[in-house]
């Protein structure tokens, strides 16, 4: 089974609610919709453009959160802000398809500042197969910010 592991550095941001604009339109903020991009553009720059698992692959994620301060944002929010860039239909690629296919979702934020230059998020992402269900999980749980 292939892991895809991925590093980015800079601090991350977390998935903002949709704001009321002019004229009573919702859009996404102008910080979500740019780490987003560059999650995105990492990946592509690491793994390219084509798909890379199959698309009836269920597959599982593992995020790993570095801050150099103790002010983080709420876990669960810079998770979707990862998935959400993975799974964009509003970007130029779709590294997922559609986020029903992630079946499980692993969330860590680093316990102690880290160095400014460190700061970032450890991305993992491995198919998830019924019968390597226990593999992908370990895998997850010990390679994430090892």
């Amino acid at each position: 089974m292939r892991t895809y592991s991925l590093r980015i550095y800079g601090r991350p941001r977390p998935k903002r609610r949709p704001r009321k604009g002019k004229g009573g339109n919702f859009y996404t903020p102008r910080e979500t919709k740019e780490w987003e991009a560059a999650v995105l553009a990492a990946w592509v720059e690491k793994f390219g453009p084509d798909p890379i698992f199959p698309p009836d692959c269920p597959l599982a994620i593992g995020m790993w959160f570095y801050f150099s301060d103790r002010r983080v944002p709420d876990l669960s929010n810079l998770q979707k802000a990862i998935e959400d860039a993975l799974c964009s239909k509003d970007l130029p690629f779709n590294v997922i398809g559609d986020d029903k296919r992630i079946v499980l979702s692993v969330a860590v934020r680093h316990p102690d500042p880290v160095p400014k230059e460190e700061e970032g998020v450890e991305i993992i992402v491995v198919p998830f197969y019924k019968a390597q269900a226990f593999a992908a999980w370990r895998a997850l749980v010990q390679e994430g910010g090892a």
